[in-house]
């Protein structure tokens, strides 16, 4: 097999600059990855108001950039997910308050989300904002809890892991 396919290539070298950079050869195909639309996200701050008696209005800012170089846009609602002390996970969905919700390739911009939530907002755990865009994939924010640490994927989780199969929440530094 390896052997045809080495004496195809010697008959024409030129065909293996169609396989190269030919249309839909390796170069194109790298060059449509590298320039896909996607995100940098980053929290910024979140306040707590009390409206109503068991609820709080939650607003949360945000800085995103699209580091694409392509134009996209945020969808409407960020997904939020996350678990309480107990271990129940929660899921809802977060508004963005924004009516320009465009983002220029290379340009950071600050979004808010506002939310009417239970009271036990602040003391849920292992927070997962999804970000969404009309045109790409989607951004996940992994927070630990309130005190704002971000986690990459694999510590996330791991202490994701760590939390329901011992019940403990980890250790704040």
């Amino acid at each position: 097999m390896l052997q045809t396919v080495i004496n195809y290539f010697a008959q024409d070298p030129l065909k293996l600059l169609y396989v190269l950079g030919g249309s839909g050869g390796l170069v194109y195909w790298w060059d449509r990855y590298r320039n896909r639309p996607r995100l940098r996200v980053r929290l910024v701050d979140e306040h707590f108001d009390v409206k109503e008696e068991p609820y709080l209005v939650i607003t949360t800012r945000f800085e995103i950039e699209n580091v694409g170089t392509e134009k996209t846009s945020l969808e409407p609602e960020v997904l939020f997910s996350a678990y309480t002390v107990k271990g129940a996970h929660q899921r809802c969905s977060h508004t963005v308050v924004e009516a320009d919700r465009a983002l220029p390739p290379f340009t950071s911009r600050a979004i808010t989300l506002v939310v009417k939530e239970k009271a036990n907002y602040p003391f849920l755990w292992f927070r997962t904002y999804t970000f969404r865009l009309t045109r790409g994939g989607a951004k996940q924010l992994r927070i630990r809890s309130d005190d704002k640490v971000r986690l990459t994927y694999i510590q996330f989780l791991y202490e994701l892991i760590r939390f329901r199969a011992l019940d403990r929440l980890p250790e704040q530094a």
